[in-house]
């Protein structure tokens, strides 16, 4: 997260982006993030419960729990982005 933070200033900075376009892009790169890491999440879950087939992943209760804990960190994310 640090190395993120110090990427994302120098970026801004090289780039010559104001502070609160550097703020909005952060804000949407969040929110993307949040939305794939949800999506994703709800797939595996479904997958790992048996709801859908055709996949390794079917029917295994590991992907169920990862899938939970990826719409639940997808979730924590997108309260963050959105937050004021």
């Amino acid at each position: 997260m640090i190395l993120g933070q110090i990427v994302f200033n120098r970026l801004t900075r090289c780039l010559k982006i104001s502070f609160t376009d550097a703020h909005a892009m952060r804000t949407r790169i969040r929110t993307i993030t949040a939305i794939v890491l949800i999506a994703l999440g709800a797939l595996w879950s479904l997958q790992g419960a048996g709801l859908i087939g055709g996949s390794f992943m079917s029917g295994e209760r590991t992907w169920l729990v990862i899938g939970i804990a990826m719409v639940a960190a997808g979730l924590a994310l997108l309260m963050q982005a959105t937050r004021r």
